[in-house]
């Protein structure tokens, strides 16, 4: 059933389906889709602006009853600790070398006079392949 859509309704449409997310919004597509374009992602692309993909998709977990799980959580850069689980490990094996005790021994904390030339040191000492500069990362490390 090919019903024509007036401007105000596929505003309304869209309006909806931007509230909404996940499968859920999938499901709100796809019964859309249904409904007033013959269960075609395609003409539904082209009248609403929607992604084909997650029509599809959703025809597909209304067909099936399965719905498809998001992975956000593997979106993104992942943190420096994980990309180079070393990294800690390296910084205070350079920085013992230059840490020195408190002169009036108030505290049992050791200070260290290092700079920015940090990174380029331990790029020198690891033998990075990468040569990889983490100075923003390093800041983490070297605040008491």
């Amino acid at each position: 059933m090919v019903t024509e859509l007036t401007e105000k309704i596929k505003s309304s449409l869209k309006d909806a389906a931007k509230k909404l997310t996940g499968f859920k919004k999938r499901a709100f597509m796809a019964q859309v889709t249904i409904d007033y374009f013959s269960s075609s992602p395609r003409r539904a692309e082209t009248e609403l602006g929607w992604s084909r993909q997650a029509i599809a998709t959703g025809l597909k977990e209304l067909e099936t009853g399965i719905i498809c799980v998001d992975n956000y959580r593997a979106r993104g850069r992942k943190k420096t600790e994980e990309l180079l689980p070393n990294l800690e490990a390296d910084i205070k094996s350079l920085v013992e070398m230059y840490s020195q005790a408190d002169p009036k021994f108030q505290s049992t904390f050791a200070f260290t006079k290092i700079g920015s030339s940090l990174p380029f040191m331990l790029n020198q000492q690891t033998r990075c392949q990468d040569n990889i500069l983490l100075t923003q990362k390093f800041r983490k490390f070297l605040k008491p």
